[in-house]
């Protein structure tokens, strides 16, 4: 299932955008030069078509949702602090009800 989602991931990527995996079942995106808007409306797709999708394993359908911590590059910010917004936002996306996306400004 991670493989089938980190495809879905690439598929909506860019060439210059920068997907890991973090841990179990998180990844990271980071997406260059990408206004706000842009980065929510991506994230948004990316958790509409993860809820629609169907993943086959071992003959049984699965269905998963994802929650989405959603941050940008402030000034003066570096790796570490950006990462630790986004987690928090994702905390907060899970603890919402989760296959939802939440926003961490600072």
């Amino acid at each position: 299932m991670l493989r089938g989602f980190a495809r879905h991931l690439q598929e909506n990527l860019r060439q210059s955008d920068i997907i890991c995996r973090w841990g179990g079942e998180e990844f990271i995106l980071l997406l260059k030069d990408t206004p706000l808007d842009a980065a929510r409306q991506l994230g948004e797709k990316i958790r509409q078509q993860t809820e629609t999708s169907v993943f086959s394993f071992a003959e049984q359908t699965l269905h998963t949702s994802t929650s989405i911590g959603l941050a940008t590059l402030l000034e003066g910010d570096d790796l570490q602090a950006l990462i630790a917004r986004a987690d928090r936002a994702l905390y907060r996306a899970k603890q919402a009800g989760r296959n939802r996306l939440c926003e961490e400004s600072q």
